[in-house]
């Protein structure tokens, strides 16, 4: 009797642990299509957020978007009734493969401050060390601009501009980003998915279809700029 009820538990957590398996290889793939067609080739890398997000959708947000912007034939025929079914499950991304990926760690980040409308400049001596430029650029908000102290207001407008050129180029494209995605929800059949992804600037909610093993967008909504 024992060696039965032993065998059933086993069948049953192989079917759970392959179940995971197929969610997991499911997430991969369609993650890996994005962000292959979103990142630009010719970069080596991206930084991705380990932590996922979640997705909270509330009734009245799908009620809305259901009436007023979930056309037929702008959505197809996504089910839009599993928007009311996401995944609550947080992940962490490295535990999954994904290609060119690189964690982002808060700690050591470089931070990024030109994509702003408003940047902090803070004046610093005209023979302020290298070293002392990186540590100021890198680990703060404001962006250091070498004057000397006899300059007048225009010079040192124009070596802003002269010096900003310089201090863009110590940042490769790579590091402008900082990508989180949420855990992506699947409709039971496995041929749509919808996700949110923030790069740091824009965060968007999307909805894909699965086309001869291919994930094609088919609609981006609830759009924020951060």
């Amino acid at each position: 009797m024992f060696k039965k009820y032993f065998f059933i538990i086993h069948l049953i957590l192989l079917s759970l642990t392959v179940k995971a398996q197929e969610n997991k290889n499911d997430i991969e793939n369609l993650i890996n299509q994005v962000m292959d067609s979103l990142i630009p080739q010719e970069r080596e890398y991206f930084l991705l957020r380990d932590e996922s997000s979640v997705i909270k959708f509330k009734k009245s947000y799908y009620e809305y978007y259901v009436k007023y912007e979930f056309k037929p034939h702008i959505i197809q025929d996504f089910p839009v009734e599993i928007l009311l079914a996401s995944d609550s499950t947080e992940i962490k991304w490295y535990d999954y493969n994904i290609k060119r990926a690189r964690r982002y760690d808060p700690e050591n980040a470089k931070r990024y401050n030109w994509n702003g409308n408003f940047v902090i400049h803070t004046l610093v001596p005209y023979n302020t060390p290298e070293k002392i430029i990186d540590s100021i650029l890198f680990k703060t908000d404001k962006i250091p601009i070498r004057v000397k102290r006899h300059w007048s207001e225009k010079k040192i407008d124009k070596e802003i501009e002269k010096q900003e050129v310089v201090l863009r180029k110590k940042y490769k494209d790579e590091e402008k980003y900082i990508y989180r995605i949420s855990t992506p929800t699947f409709s039971e059949d496995k041929k749509f998915a919808y996700f949110s992804l923030n790069n740091r600037f824009v965060q968007c909610i999307y909805l894909y279809k699965k086309v001869n093993d291919k994930w094609m967008l088919i609609y981006e909504f609830a759009c924020k700029v951060h």
